[in-house]
Formats: structure tokens, C-alpha cells, sequence
């Protein structure tokens, strides 16, 4: 009997334990949340509730919304029953609430409809709420039908109608690319530079983990230079989010085989841990170095370096590694540099070989060269250690690869027979416009043969074909002997010379007075 008893007692605990296990289970929430799962950080997301919602007992995918219509909601009432709405509204037995159906399949359809009509009419059940992450959850909602904004656009994508529900911004932009640079130590514009000189390149965008309702897996940067450029590979960085990445384990770099561009791999998303990289959206940066070598283009274009950021999301098909997905526009930088021209000629124009000129910057530092394979043209080098250039046979002096500015030239030997020139003179090395460039230069003359500015009734001229872009500064020796300058001292012993003999004549004719006053 006790025996029996026992056995009653325990089967009992165990329905009651039963019992309350159906119970627990049975128990359905009484809120709900909604989580944006690709916020955008910094934007600020809002949820206005439309309609309330029911659940069936254990089936979330079975929901029923309804409207309850208030004072306070007159004008919604209005506009959901108003001609051209996609609900339909029928009364209950319970006053003032309605059943919503609609048949509009389309969800930008009725997202439109709502954002046009309704929005503006209500306050928001939730919001407004700054991102700070990527997430943004909004808790403890009532269970409803729900519009969602943000500050990138009108609404957000419903993943699925449970109490717990994750939504996707799809107003996101996918990475974009916010500029390129050449910047120095103190990040100022460089607008011109010298053949060797290594010019500082920065290339700068925003990557983001959504482009809409796509996942962003990879992001491309794309670099291209002129030839007269040449890439410093040691020098190249990528950075996110101010975080130096690693190579090979962050990203990838392929040089062209003619080593005048790059594309950079970047992997956004971790397949194995199913997670993105990167918070949304980040900084990107990428730094690196070139140099300007003999092959650049003087004036003129200039020296064109261009980047362009591409991007491959989970729904693009991976291909060849030159595919292009969602590539934004080139952006570039111009790295000009310049040329010096000297014309030497006599008094009648005509050129003159021999001639020695000394260079030298604004700043008295000398300009130092190495000739080229042609005659009279030199390359600026900062390792030569002269100065020194020759006019050849045409007359003609061309220094290419320097920067702008104003330079001078002293001339350190005449030709044989000829004067030097009594003072140094100024040249200028500037950009201006495409159009006043000419590979002519023109010299003018007056009816004497002086050289003038401008071209003079009575006058010649002569031409000259420079091999670049350049405007040359002609420089004109006289034949004879070297006469001395106004001040000099050969004016003054012209004086002192004069002024003696003057007072030996006084002198003379005193004492001649003198003498002849005594007889």
C-alpha cells in the first residue's frame, strides 16, 4: 500500500512538472524588437508604427493587423481610406478598429504610398536613435506593422514577421571614393617638382559592409601613373578605420607588369567566422610614394596619377581579377614640371656657340645638371655637382625637370671675340595656360638690330623651334672692345685726369700774370 502510494505521488510530480513545461512553452511574448543589422554609423534611425499586429498562438508567420482609429488619428484614418491607398480597412465588432488587408504585393510600392501619405502625420513609436555601431535595436515595441527611416533615406528592408525581427538598411551606398592628394610633411598642395624629387600620394574613400541589402566582401583600390612617374614600392600603406593593415593577411597588391598601377584587395568579410571586418561605415586611406623621373612631360598636361575605388558584393560572380563591379569615377593629381630656355645670338641674331652660363634658384642655390644626348639640353640632377651650361651650335640652352620659380643666369665665359653680359638676368619658370605655349620662339629686332619685346616697324625677327614647351629668354652678345659702365673707374680717372690738368693751366696762367707783373 505504501508502496503504491509512493509510486501515485511521483506520476503525479511528474504530470505537474509536465504541466508547467507545456505552460512555459505555451507562453507567447508581449513585445517585441526590431534590429537594424547594417546601420550606418552616425545616422539616425526612427520606427513609426502603422498598424497593430496579433500573432496566432505558436505560428508568428500567421499575423492579423488592425487599426484602431482615435481622435488624435483622424488624418491617418483619412489617408488610409482616401482614394489610391493600398489598405483596406474593414470595420470590427469592436468600435473605432479595423481589420487592414491589402493586395499590393509590392513592398516599394506601399513604402512609397506610406513615406507620401502617412509618415509626416505620425510621431514616432521609437527614435530618433544615432547609430554608434552597426546595430541599432529598438526594444520593448508593441507588436504592430512598422516604418522604418533613416537619415540615408525612406525606409529599411523586413526580413521576417517574428516578435524578434532583424531589418536591413538598404538606403546604404556601397564604398565610395572621397579623393586624391599629393601632400608634403605639412600636408600643403604640391603644384610642381623637379625630375627626382618623390612626391607624396594619398588616396582616401569610405568602405561600408552593405551596398543596399548586399553584403560588401571585397573592396578594389585602383592607382595608375604617367611614365613619368615611378612608384616607390617600399613606401605603400592601407589603413581603416586609422588602423595600419597587414599585406598578405589584410590585403592584396598586384603591380602591372609595366609598373605603372596597382590594384589593392581588400577582404570586408570573414566567411569562416560569418562576420564583417570593419565597423560601417570606416575611413579608408592609402599612402605611398613616387618619384618624377626624366621621362616626364614638361608643362604643358602635366603628370597625371589617377585612382578609382571598385567593390565586389556577395551577389557578384568572382572573376578575373580586372573585373570591374561597381567602379566609381577616376579621381586624379597633376605633378607638373618645367623647362629653362636660353637663346644665345650677336647683334644680328644669329646664334651663338660657347657661351657659359652659371644657374641658380631664388634662393642662390645652385641649379646642377648633367647634358643629355642632345645638344644644349640638360636634365635638373641634384646629384651633379655643376652648375654649368653651354650654348651649342643653334644658340639654344634647355633645362628640363625644374620646378617654378624665378632662376637666374650669370654668364661665367662669353664667346671668343664677344663681351659678356654686365649683370645677371632673370628667368621664370611658370604654368600658364595651354594655349600661350609654342615650341617657336620668336626674337625681335629694331632698325639698328637691337633686340626688342615686340615686333617694331622697321625691324626683323627670327624664329627658333625648341625641342618642349618652353618660352626662351634670349640673351644677346656684342662684338668689341668692352667699354667701362657709367661710374666706373675709368669715368673717374677721366675726371681726375681732367681736373689736374685744369689746375696746372690755372696755375700756369697765375704765375705767367705774376711774372709779367714784376718786369
Amino acid at each position: 500500500m505504501k508502496t503504491t502510494k509512493k509510486i501515485l505521488a511521483l506520476l503525479m510530480a511528474a504530470m505537474l512538472i509536465f504541466a508547467m513545461t507545456i505552460t512555459a512553452s505555451a507562453e507567447e511574448p508581449t513585445t517585441g524588437s526590431i534590429t537594424i543589422t547594417n546601420a550606418t554609423v552616425g545616422e539616425t534611425y526612427s520606427a513609426y508604427k502603422i498598424f497593430d499586429a496579433t500573432y496566432e498562438s505558436g505560428d508568428h508567420d500567421k499575423v492579423s493587423y488592425t487599426y484602431t482609429k482615435t481622435g488624435d488619428s483622424d488624418a491617418v484614418y483619412a489617408a488610409l481610406t482616401a482614394a489610391g491607398s493600398p489598405f483596406t480597412l474593414a470595420p470590427t465588432t469592436t468600435a473605432n478598429v479595423y481589420n487592414v488587408t491589402t493586395t499590393e504585393t509590392d513592398g516599394a510600392v506601399i513604402a512609397d504610398w506610406l513615406k507620401a501619405n502617412v509618415i509626416d502625420l505620425l510621431t514616432a513609436a521609437a527614435g530618433p536613435v544615432e547609430a554608434a555601431t552597426d546595430t541599432v535595436t529598438f526594444s520593448g515595441l508593441d507588436f504592430g506593422y512598422y516604418y522604418i527611416t533613416s537619415t540615408l533615406g525612406s525606409i529599411v528592408t523586413l526580413d521576417t514577421n517574428n516578435p524578434t525581427v532583424n531589418v536591413i538598411d538598404k538606403n546604404q551606398g556601397g564604398p565610395v571614393i572621397g579623393g586624391k592628394s599629393i601632400v608634403e610633411d605639412t600636408d600643403t598642395l604640391l603644384s610642381s617638382a623637379r625630375f627626382g624629387d618623390t612626391i607624396s600620394f594619398k588616396v582616401q574613400g569610405t568602405t561600408t559592409n552593405y551596398n543596399g541589402t548586399d553584403k560588401v566582401v571585397e573592396v578594389f583600390v585602383n592607382d595608375a601613373i604617367d611614365e613619368g612617374l615611378t612608384y616607390d614600392k617600399t613606401s605603400l600603406k592601407v589603413y581603416i578605420a586609422d588602423s595600419e593593415l597587414d599585406v598578405d593577411e589584410d590585403y592584396t597588391i598586384v603591380y602591372a607588369a609595366d609598373d605603372h598601377s596597382f590594384k589593392i584587395t581588400i577582404d570586408m568579410y570573414d566567411d569562416a567566422n560569418n562576420q564583417f571586418l570593419y565597423d560601417s561605415p570606416s575611413d579608408l586611406v592609402v599612402t605611398y610614394d613616387a618619384t618624377l623621373n626624366t621621362s616626364a612631360e614638361i608643362a604643358a598636361d602635366g603628370n597625371k596619377n589617377t585612382a578609382n575605388i571598385d567593390y565586389r558584393t556577395e551577389n557578384d560572380t568572382e572573376t578575373e581579377t580586372d573585373t570591374e563591379y561597381h567602379k566609381s569615377s577616376d579621381v586624379e593629381t597633376v605633378t607638373y614640371t618645367y623647362a629653362l630656355a636660353i637663346l644665345k645670338v650677336d647683334e644680328n641674331g644669329d646664334a651663338l656657340e660657347g657661351a657659359i652660363f652659371s644657374v641658380e634658384d631664388a634662393d642662390g642655390n645652385a641649379v646642377n645638371v648633367t647634358a643629355t644626348a642632345d645638344a644644349g639640353v640638360y636634365n635638373y640632377d641634384a646629384d651633379s655637382t655643376s652648375n654649368l651650361v653651354t650654348s651649342p651650335a643653334s644658340g639654344l640652352i634647355i633645362i628640363k625637370g625644374v620646378d617654378a620659380g624665378t632662376y637666374t643666369i650669370t654668364e661665367t665665359q662669353a664667346p671668343a671675340e664677344y663681351n659678356k653680359l654686365a649683370s645677371p638676368i632673370d628667368i621664370i619658370a611658370a604654368l600658364e595656360s595651354t594655349s600661350t605655349y609654342t615650341e617657336t620662339i620668336t626674337t625681335y629686332y629694331d632698325a639698328d638690330g637691337n633686340v626688342t619685346q615686340t615686333e617694331v616697324t622697321g625691324g626683323s625677327s627670327t624664329t627658333t623651334t625648341a625641342p618642349v614647351p618652353v618660352v626662351a629668354t634670349t640673351v644677346q652678345n656684342h662684338k668689341g672692345a668692352e667699354l667701362p659702365t657709367t661710374g666706373g673707374i675709368g669715368t673717374t680717372i677721366f675726371y681726375v685726369v681732367g681736373g689736374i690738368l685744369v689746375l696746372g693751366a690755372a696755375v700756369l696762367l697765375i704765375t705767367k700774370k705774376r711774372m709779367a707783373g714784376t718786369k
